[in-house]
């Protein structure tokens, strides 16, 4: 599969265990693929009732994020990139993502300023304590100052 086609977000479905594929867990172009276990899960002989994700966290960009999370924090992530962009745009702004697999993670650049907008953890959580991207703008300058 090309990298292009690998979604956001995807769960895979096996005897009601769920599996988180992104393609914020591969680096664009690279044809090494790394899977992070905490321990072998055993898919045929320990049947589950409902759907569960097995135990684990899967790699989004430079960061490990817990299988229960990842479809919210992917969600999250792609919501703070969408509004920055808007809102950039609107003042005129060129946005632009850059970064993706690098070890320092994904980045959001504007070309109006010198301000770098990571993608990470800090940054989701930020943006889901803000009211808008205003008050995310401001609350990251001064986090990351």
């Amino acid at each position: 599969m090309n990298f292009e086609e690998i979604p956001n977000y995807y769960e895979v479905n096996y005897n009601n265990y769920l599996y988180v594929i992104s393609k914020f867990s591969f680096i664009p172009g690279d044809d090494k693929i790394y899977f992070n276990w905490s321990k072998i899960h055993l898919w045929d002989e320990k049947l589950s009732i409902k759907e569960t994700f097995i135990e684990g966290e899967i790699i989004v960009d430079a960061y490990s994020v817990s299988n229960n999370d990842v479809k919210d924090y992917i969600e999250k992530r792609e919501e703070l990139y969408k509004e920055i962009e808007k809102y950039y745009k609107s003042k005129g702004s060129k946005v632009s993502r850059a970064a993706l697999g690098s070890q320092d993670g994904e980045y959001i650049s504007i070309s109006s300023e010198s301000i770098l907008f990571l993608l990470d953890p800090s940054a989701i959580e930020i943006w889901e304590k803000s009211i808008d991207v205003e008050d995310f703008i401001y609350n990251y300058k001064k986090f990351i100052a």
